[in-house]
């Protein structure tokens, strides 16, 4: 577009219409009229409004790709990959107690003032909060923040990990020339009786050839 008379281009693209100075050099968004006498002092003065200076450091932006866009990206990246990293510690802490078959929780579980208080599974974020920067920063986070340590994630993480192991093992069970069923049924502490799942098979790893067992589950 064309305006046929002085204008400022970077104004005319960024200035900020809502700006109290904006009637005041409108003229330079729409156009320049009338005399051109002095035209350089009135280009000094606009240069050095704030009206164009905002404009200006938009421009720039602009032209650099740094737009409020991109930042805006970049954060909400950067924030994703942070809870990746978070979910990532939680995860292999899980799987060490769960490796180790340690309890998780404890009767009393409180996270506030840097501290984690109560249970395996808490104690080893503030062990490894101790000298990881990531933790560290999760567990000063206030009070209602998404923190990811509350015992109902950790039963979910434990859940879709429990799936994820299960069908690993049924890939390697019908990958199997042979395999077996075990059954064995027995009662927990409140009377209900349980059906333990085993399979027995054989892994066969080029020359090697091995027999394992792999228990997937209680059936009630």
């Amino acid at each position: 577009m064309e305006l046929q008379k002085p204008y400022c281009e970077v104004c005319w693209l960024f200035a900020d219409r809502a700006s109290p100075n904006y009637e005041n050099h409108r003229g330079w968004i729409n156009g320049v009229s009338g005399s051109l006498h002095n035209m350089l002092e009135k280009i000094k003065r606009h240069e050095a409004c704030n009206m164009h200076i905002q404009a200006t450091a938009v421009y720039m932006r602009w032209k650099s790709g740094k737009t409020v866009d991109k930042d805006n990206e970049k954060e909400i990246r950067n924030n994703a990959l942070f809870w990746v990293k978070v979910l990532d510690r939680i995860i292999t802490i899980i799987l060490t107690l769960a490796t180790l078959t340690l309890a998780f929780r404890g009767h009393n579980e409180h996270v506030h003032d840097n501290i984690c208080e109560g249970g395996n599974f808490l104690g080893m974020v503030y062990l490894m909060a101790q000298y990881d920067e990531i933790l560290a920063k999760v567990i000063s986070l206030p009070a209602r923040a998404t923190k990811y340590l509350s015992p109902k994630i950790q039963n979910e993480l434990i859940e879709l990990l429990a799936k994820t192991v299960t069908v690993s093992l049924v890939h390697k069970i019908n990958a199997s020339p042979f395999w077996a069923l075990i059954l064995d049924s027995t009662s927990d502490i409140t009377r209900i009786d349980q059906l333990s799942v085993i399979i027995r098979r054989v892994q066969i790893d080029g020359d090697n050839c091995s027999i394992e067992e792999n228990f997937l589950g209680f059936v009630k």
